[in-house]
């Protein structure tokens, strides 16, 4: 799962500025081959489909004025959801597919996945489908 986001506490008018604002979160989940290597009892996929979980979770108990598209890098011409917000009865239906996800068997396409993250980008957020 590739992730970026700031990793600092914003502070004074910076934080209620951060605390205000939309985002637009785009999540590409790697469901390569490669990730069923393991580690520990569990996958390095099971990893990252419970830390996309609890990401979820979040976003709708914390961040419910931001929106989410997410990617996986087998399919990324067919986001499992693209630009919707996440109040909690999305994120709960959200959830139920993400933990029903198994790795593909098809190679990532990076090429095509960064593609349809720069698309998500250029169509703007907030739309739902």
């Amino acid at each position: 799962m590739l992730v970026t986001r700031p990793f600092f506490k914003p502070q004074g008018l910076a934080a209620q500025a951060m605390k205000a604002a939309s985002l637009e979160r785009i999540v590409l989940l790697d469901d390569s081959p490669s990730m069923t290597a393991r580690s520990g009892n569990k996958t390095i996929f099971d990893d990252a489909r419970d830390g996309l979980v609890s990401f979820i979770n979040e976003m709708a108990t914390e961040r419910s004025g931001d929106s989410l598209t997410l990617i996986l890098t087998s399919s990324p011409n067919r986001p499992l959801v693209s630009g919707r917000f996440m109040n909690q009865k999305d994120a709960e239906e959200l959830v139920r597919t993400v933990q029903n996800l198994k790795p593909s068997d098809l190679s990532v396409q990076m090429d095509k996945a960064l593609l349809a993250v720069e698309s998500s980008l250029k169509e703007g957020s907030g739309k739902c489908q």
